[in-house]
């Protein structure tokens, strides 16, 4: 399934170019801004970082170990960038997501960029 997917986005790259990678970053950019909203609208970012298997909350029989591989997250919550951090965090945890809606939408995007004349056609 991975080389088949690796394989379709190489195809959508030597198709369409920088459309596909304007496309990705649009979708990207929009992504991470969305989860830099959420992160200073005070959303759970410990449950939703435990919900999708990035964090790993110990529980009090748990050993030092343990405790120790999530005092990354405490870190970057009492940081400066906090905010930043954990929204780029939640952007990375989405990277499943948004590399098929930018291959979905790139050729749509394309179509009405060759519409507008922005870019030619193949």
């Amino acid at each position: 399934m991975l080389t088949g997917s690796r394989a379709r986005i190489r195809e959508l790259f030597k198709k369409y170019g920088t459309t596909a990678v304007g496309t990705y970053l649009t979708v990207h950019a929009t992504t991470f801004t969305c989860c830099y909203v959420a992160v200073e609208s005070k959303l759970d970012v410990r449950g939703l970082l435990t919900r999708i298997g990035l964090l790993d909350v110990p529980t009090n029989d748990s050993n030092a170990e343990e405790k120790e591989n999530t005092r990354w997250y405490e870190s970057v919550i009492q940081g400066k960038g906090s905010s930043l951090a954990l929204a780029f965090l939640c952007s990375k945890a989405l990277i499943p997501v948004k590399v098929p809606v930018a291959v979905g939408l790139t050729p749509v995007v394309h179509r009405n960029l060759v519409r507008l004349g922005v870019v030619k056609a193949h």
